[in-house]
């Protein structure tokens, strides 16, 4: 749903809602563009949570949600940035540095960006992340499965090209071609509550499978 501030009278906003919706579900997060959130990443709570519960039970990764620069992730051992907003895109290359790996949430970048320059954003940050040695996780790619059972003809080919990212050829490196890879998709609505688990799953797992094992040579000599 997107909504557009008409008025503000001190602590009450008046939106307009600038499209016809469904609302369905028992949960709903806001997203507003380019606002900065004076709230810790990670509250006193979450830390305790962290040294407790997740030592007791062995947690290999943390996730970092809404994270907006380096510092956030600098004292979290084993984290993933869960990148998805502005400040994230303007401190990458900081946060990048720290986090052991990126998750690409597109679904709010789409408000934070233009919808045409989503995807050289996507393909800058896999790439990055491929130079760096960090693994890099793309999300929300057949969000139709959560209610049918094929993905579209357009999800079918961007689960593909989110492991096989494109081609990049810099000016500086005339030569050279980079092949910027995914490492993992990682899905959500589609398995958190959709009506067909089982075959999201082997539908995503066969196009990664088909993009990794082809033989280009043969087919683009």
């Amino acid at each position: 749903m997107m909504m557009q501030v008409a008025e503000v009278n001190g602590e009450d906003v008046v939106c307009l809602v600038k499209n016809s919706v469904t609302l369905s579900g028992l949960l709903y997060t806001l997203h507003v563009s380019q606002i900065h959130i004076n709230l810790p990443t990670l509250t006193d709570k979450d830390k305790e949570v962290i040294s407790s519960w997740g030592v007791q039970n062995n947690i290999d990764i943390l996730s970092l949600s809404y994270t907006r620069h380096a510092e956030d992730v600098r004292h979290v051992p084993d984290s993933l940035f869960l990148m998805h907003f502005f400040h994230g895109l303007t401190y990458f290359d900081e946060i990048l540095q720290e986090a052991d790996g990126v998750i690409l949430s597109r679904g709010n970048l789409v408000i934070d960006l233009p919808p045409e320059k989503v995807f050289l954003f996507q393909k800058t940050v896999v790439f990055k992340c491929n130079m760096a040695g960090k693994p890099a996780v793309v999300t929300r790619v057949v969000d139709s499965m959560t209610e049918n059972l094929r993905p579209t003809r357009a999800e079918a080919t961007d689960v593909a090209n989110a492991i096989l990212d494109g081609n990049f050829q810099f000016e500086k490196l005339p030569a050279v071609t980079f092949v910027a890879w995914s490492n993992a998709i990682l899905l959500g609505a589609e398995t958190l509550r959709g009506l067909h688990l089982v075959e999201t799953i082997s539908i995503v797992g066969r196009i990664c499978a088909e993009v990794i094992f082809l033989n280009y040579s043969s087919i683009f000599p």
